[in-house]
């Protein structure tokens, strides 16, 4: 192998933080792969909470003003046990 050779990045799992490694390796210009389980995307009905902590990493791959276009702005979140219990 060169020096100029980088090694492939093998990513295991589509999920939120292998797309976003994916992304920034992309960004980089490191060669990857990814690898995913399931043969097909499925609709959860859930929703995911984006913390300020990951915004940075959002503005770093160039989707930043794509979330807040279609982001819903939370004052606050609750969380509850499954019996409903604060």
């Amino acid at each position: 192998m060169s020096t100029d050779d980088k090694p492939t990045m093998l990513i295991v799992g589509a999920s939120l933080g292998g797309l976003m490694l994916g992304a920034l390796l992309e960004k980089s210009g490191v060669p990857y792969a990814i690898f995913e389980r399931a043969t097909t995307v499925k609709p959860l009905g859930s929703a995911m909470s984006v913390g300020p902590t990951l915004l940075p990493t959002f503005q770093q791959i160039g989707i930043y003003d794509n979330i807040l276009s279609i982001g819903k702005y939370m004052s606050f979140t609750e969380t509850y046990k499954e019996t409903l219990e604060p």
